[in-house]
């Protein structure tokens, strides 16, 4: 038989009729004695915090940024029990716990809040004690845990924030492990560079302030504050200020180092802070005289954690920080190879070293990300990398780990040397290890090792798809002069190179290298290497004029690679036979070959392939010839929003679109499309063939007929200026000026700002709907404005109506 209840005042039974109140509901006391105790408990209880907030310091300085980190705290501390937001020495943890613990005091429904700074206990403080003595609930007659149920473990909902866990992680953890279960209305906002594992706990991980474009970075802006503080004349425009962002981009945005350096400016220039970075540790040494110690300078920061890893988690530390940016599992095995916890660089090695840099992850020395495909990718930031570089760790230590380097990034280029064409994934993951490509190959430098051609073209290969500019031609020239002429992946880069010296015009170079790779596929028997070959004679001829020559050189690699079941490779040549085709005249021939591009399955090849963009500017080009105009354009189009920003193709999809504006009688949008295309053609110094040549200069003629000289110049200087991105999002859009303008985005609660602006409510009351001063929100309406040049408040709520949805409101 089920227990009798009990009361809940002084624990005696409660049977019979005491068991049931008036309405039949179970009773919770025995008598109205014990009801009124109970009440008096409660009130008591409650009339603690004579606060809303209590504990915590205020700042003086100013809060920059974190508008979203603080929208999604508050959202999760009002869904969850248990919150802790982990960082990164110095990225700001603190300071966002005390702003959102300021606005949510400031709202009317509010719980009692309570601060507590655990890193500022005495050594032999327990931390209950340091909770019960900062609520006001400290009591001689019981412990220090009792007191704090007692006060929390009502029906009263409180919030207490635990600041800087991680000087007493374990304690802290049992402590909460206690609280709880027996307080049900507590919740917890905890700080900490480690996560506390317990159950329950609802992790948001705190990185570094955006760093944009111009006065929209909350880095930027932070720096500058700072920086007025410290100096009242300091005042910086024009390239004064991207010296300012590109400090704050080396120091990932942390808000301490920002601060450390900002206090600089009143001996040094900006430049002068950013020329010395490389020594930041002795640079960025002087914080506020009242800061915890180990805030006072940029390495006792991070040092401080580093004392709290194992022998071994210091030595995978040290081995990942000669990798220059992201890194997968399987790079970061083979740095740590010969390392206690890793053996071998096997496919298992790369779990191996799996939880070393999860325990790093955890106590906020490395940054997780996810990459292509939703792959597991690493990342320290330059401070943690270059701290960890000047640990002794020994020379021998560092040859190992950039051997294991070289050797792995090898590994991951080797099938640009064996393939025809290089296959989609191959790409995504040679984009994703981009800078690990540059220094692997850098410390190749000057060496006869044969992989150096391979790195060369990986690099080569990543220019291509992202449109930067990494130095590949002459690393790839220097290689093939270093390097034995038995070189494995000889004959690929002599390929390339043959390709590239007919973009550049040199076409006796490239013949004589179209001649090399022919000698080298035939001694090696590979069938893959004449492919390539022949697809290189016929770019060669093509440049030199020779289309015929150039139709046959891709008919026979287009045989090939169908019979080698290739599927990449034969999608590219298909394209390449069509464009000589249409070269010589062939229309109707050169349409049969691409007639792919009218399917969905070029594009369902997109992630094999990545020359299907040129499927589709060849065909454009077809319909034009054909005089489909409307059609062209949706196939140049596509290309180049298939094709993003990558160099390769760029520029002809540019001047594809060009010949459809001219078509449709828009002069000022064609000129202004082959100035773009000019641009990028320059600066990655590739020609186009001379048919092709021909047809842009009749396209310009064309165009030049219907402006003045100063408007035709105009338009061709405004193209010219775009980047690869700028110019494809012209090219995908419809107004002129989207280009020119720097690409202006808002934060969440500038949207919201915006919104409320646009329903005619006053300043005051958006303040009060999103719990903000109205100074801040004044601030948030006068950037928008600014910003997007609106020129009065009713302008900015017709530009929410408007442009808002890509309108433009004049």
């Amino acid at each position: 038989m089920p227990s009798d209840p009990l009361c809940e005042t002084c624990g005696n039974r409660l049977a019979g009729p005491a068991a049931r109140t008036v309405s039949s509901r179970p009773s919770r006391y025995c008598s109205n004695a014990c009801r009124q105790q109970a009440y008096r408990r409660r009130r008591k209880t409650r009339a603690l915090p004579a606060q809303p907030l209590v504990g915590l310091c205020a700042h003086v300085s100013s809060f920059h940024g974190r508008e979203d980190d603080l929208l999604t705290a508050a959202r999760l501390i009002s869904s969850s029990r248990l919150l802790t937001i982990v960082g990164e020495p110095g990225v700001g943890k603190t300071r966002l716990v005390v702003e959102l613990l300021k606005r949510l005091s400031r709202r009317k429904d509010t719980a009692p809040a309570f601060h507590v700074d655990i890193g500022a206990l005495d050594a032999d403080a327990a931390v209950a004690a340091g909770i019960a003595t900062a609520a006001g609930l400290a009591d001689a007659s019981s412990p220090p845990v009792d007191s704090v149920i007692r006060a929390f473990g009502t029906e009263q909902d409180v919030l207490l924030a635990l600041d800087n866990c991680e000087h007493r992680l374990e304690e802290c953890g049992k402590l909460l492990a206690v609280l709880l279960p027996q307080c049900p209305r507590l919740r917890v906002l905890a700080t900490s560079r480690e996560v506390l594992r317990l159950p329950g706990e609802v992790v948001h991980s705190l990185r570094g302030l955006p760093v944009l474009a111009g006065l929209d970075g909350a880095a930027l802006r932070l720096f500058l504050d700072r920086a007025r503080a410290a100096g009242p004349g300091a005042e910086y425009t024009g390239p004064d200020l991207d010296t300012v962002d590109e400090i704050c981009a080396r120091l990932d945005g942390n808000a301490l180092a920002i601060e450390l350096a900002a206090a600089l400016v009143r001996v040094l220039s900006p430049s002068e802070i950013l020329d010395r970075l490389a020594e930041r540790f002795s640079l960025l040494d002087s914080g506020w005289r009242t800061a915890d110690p180990r805030h006072r300078s940029l390495g006792a920061a991070i040092d401080w954690s580093y004392q709290r890893l194992t022998p071994g988690e210091r030595a995978v530390l040290g081995r990942i920080s000669v990798l220059p940016g992201g890194f997968g599992l399987g790079t970061a095995a083979a740095v740590c190879a010969g390392l206690t916890p890793v053996h071998g660089t096997s496919p298992g090695a790369a779990f191996a070293v799996l939880p070393v840099l999860r325990a790093l992850e955890a106590q906020s020395l490395l940054v997780a990300e996810r990459g292509a495909a939703s792959t597991a990718r690493f990342r320290l930031t330059e401070s943690v990398r270059l701290f960890a570089r000047a640990r002794p760790a020994g020379e021998r230590a560092r040859r190992a780990a950039e051997g294991g380097l070289v050797a792995a990034l090898a590994e991951l280029a080797d099938p640009l040397g064996n393939a025809i064409v290089v296959a989609g994934p191959d790409v995504a993951r040679l984009v994703e290890e981009r800078d690990s490509l540059l220094r692997a190959l850098h410390l190749l430098d000057g060496t006869a090792d044969e992989r150096r051609l391979v790195l060369a073209l990986a690099v080569l290969t990543v220019e291509d798809a992202d449109g930067a500019e990494l130095g590949g031609r002459r690393a790839l020239a220097d290689a093939l002069r270093d390097t034995p002429a038995g070189s494995r992946h000889r004959g690929a880069a002599l390929a390339t190179a043959a390709h590239l010296a007919s973009e550049q015009g040199d076409a006796c170079g490239a013949a004589r290298l179209a001649r090399a790779t022919a000698l080298t596929a035939w001694r090696d028997g590979d069938e893959r290497g004449l492919a390539r070959y022949l697809r290189v004679r016929g770019t060669v001829g093509a440049y030199a004029g020779d289309l015929p020559a150039a139709v046959a050189d891709a008919a026979c690699a287009l045989r090939i690679s169908a019979r080698l079941e290739d599927e990449a490779a034969r999608l590219c040549c298909t394209s390449e036979l069509g464009w000589y085709l249409l070269g010589q005249g062939d229309v109707e021939a050169a349409a049969d070959a691409v007639r792919i591009a009218g399917t969905g399955t070029a594009r369902g090849m997109l992630g094999q392939a990545p020359h299907v963009p040129a499927l589709f500017y060849t065909a454009g080009a077809v319909e034009l010839r054909r005089g489909n105009v409307n059609t062209a354009g949706r196939h140049f189009t596509e290309g180049l929003a298939l094709g993003g920003a990558g160099r390769a193709g760029v520029p002809w999809g540019l001047e594809g679109a060009a010949a459809v504006a001219v078509g449709v009688h828009r002069p000022e949008r064609t000129l202004r499309l082959l100035g773009a295309a000019d641009g990028l053609r320059e600066r990655t110094g590739s020609l186009a063939p001379p048919w092709w040549r021909r047809a842009v200069a009749e396209t310009r003629t064309e165009g030049e007929r219907y402006l003045s000289g100063s408007r035709a110049d105009s338009a061709l200087r405004a193209g010219r200026s775009m980047s690869g991105r700028q110019a494809v999002d012209y090219a995908l859009g419809e107004s002129p000026s989207a280009p020119n303008e720097p690409r202006k985005e808002m934060s969440s609660r500038e949207r919201q700002v915006v919104g409320l602006v646009a329903r005619g409510m006053t300043n005051r009351e958006i303040a009060e709907r999103l719990s903000l001063s109205v100074r801040t929100v004044e601030t948030h309406t006068r950037h928008i404005r600014e910003r997007f040049g609106l020129r009065s408040r009713a302008h900015l709520a017709a530009w929410s109506a408007g442009a808002g949805q890509g309108k433009r409101v004049t």
